[in-house]
């Protein structure tokens, strides 16, 4: 909570279940306490079990932060974020079977970086977006890993085009990356009806423009190949990088 009473949401954060984050839970609450997070959305790459177990770690010291249990899904078309999530939802699906399975959870449909030239891959597809638009709930203006500051004024394009709720995303995968972009609230959303109350009158914070954490995320992920004996996965992120050069 801010000095004017305001509680404060960092929304898209991964953890440990994600490739490309090593944050243990200790580390992340820690980094709420410090930050004055009071609420955190958990959203791993395909996978909920980190959003649930750390639901289940806070809870058990006091509930803070309260956590929303989520996962970033990749679809065939691009990624979306499901909040509110209890079950897994398979990822790799259509775009209109993964909105399905995140509604019959009661949960929100969210667009992350909806406009990313450095993430072209993961990015849901403008056509995807453009026809169900009507069923999302929410879509980042500003993502906290925008490599260039335009980035945001296409994402931002975007949910004026389809008059959708805009949020900010920390996209946090790092240390650096918490407390500075965020949602000021007037209450903790725990469900759905809340989620979208609370952004009708919210305040979007966002920070400044960095570079630097994808390279710890690549480097996190060469580490996590690296234990697990994948040398053909760290020769595809060297290729990679080499054609990009």
């Amino acid at each position: 909570m801010d000095s004017n009473g305001h509680i404060k949401i960092q929304l898209h954060n991964h953890t440990k279940y994600s490739i490309d984050s090593m944050l243990p839970f200790w580390a992340i609450r820690q980094l709420c306490i410090k930050n004055n997070i009071d609420v955190i959305a958990i959203t791993d790459h395909n996978s909920l079990e980190g959003g649930l177990r750390f639901k289940e770690y806070c809870e058990t010291r006091g509930n803070r932060p309260y956590v929303i249990a989520g996962s970033e899904i990749m679809t065939t078309q691009g990624e979306i974020i499901g909040l509110y999530l209890q079950e897994e939802i398979v990822p790799f699906q259509s775009v209109e079977d993964t909105i399905a399975q995140i509604q019959a959870q009661g949960g929100i449909v969210y667009v992350p970086h909806p406009y990313d030239e450095k993430r072209w891959r993961t990015v849901l597809q403008d056509d995807a977006l453009e026809k169900y638009a009507h069923q999302v709930d929410c879509i980042e203006v500003w993502n906290g890993r925008n490599s260039e500051s335009f980035f945001g004024l296409e994402q931002e394009k975007r949910a004026q085009k389809y008059n959708l709720m805009p949020v900010v995303g920390a996209d946090a995968h790092t240390v650096f990356e918490f407390g500075k972009n965020y949602i000021l609230g007037s209450h903790i959303p725990k469900s759905r009806d809340e989620f979208v109350e609370v952004l009708q009158n919210a305040r979007l914070v966002q920070g400044s423009v960095q570079s630097f954490p994808h390279l710890i995320t690549k480097l996190e992920r060469i580490i996590r190949l690296i234990g697990k004996g994948d040398w053909r996965g760290i020769i595809r992120i060297i290729n990679r990088k080499l054609r990009k050069s």
